[in-house]
């Protein structure tokens, strides 16, 4: 089970090695990433097991996907999360039918979204 970081130093500041070591691992093998947090703070990612286990089941599915179904569901998921965002309220569901046939104001959110 992943621990964030604060409570990982609060388990080494109480002297549990294991949290001292997984401390020491994270700042080892973190990969800075080209976006910034609260207050212009780095954002870091560290690929733990568990990531790793996840990403090759990924990749044993996505070679299976057409580039075309790629691309639509980038597409529809960036228009989910724009229009959540915005205040739409929807489902990935719904993205993928008001794509179709935009019938309700947040279905019309959507596609104007996914059309920006």
């Amino acid at each position: 089970m992943y621990e964030s970081y604060e409570k990982l130093r609060i388990k080494e500041k109480a002297g549990i090695e294991p949290a001292t070591q997984e401390l020491q691992y994270r700042k080892q093998h973190r990969e800075l990433l080209p976006l910034h947090g609260l207050q212009n703070t780095a954002v870091y990612m560290v690929q733990t097991a568990e990531i790793q286990k996840h990403l090759e089941s990924i990749e044993l599915l996505y070679p299976k996907i057409s580039s075309e179904k790629k691309a639509k569901d980038i597409i529809l998921l960036d228009a989910f999360h724009s229009a959540t965002i915005e205040g739409a309220g929807t489902t990935v569901e719904n993205v993928r039918k008001a794509y179709e046939k935009p019938e309700s104001k947040d279905d019309k959110m959507v596609v104007n979204t996914m059309h920006e």
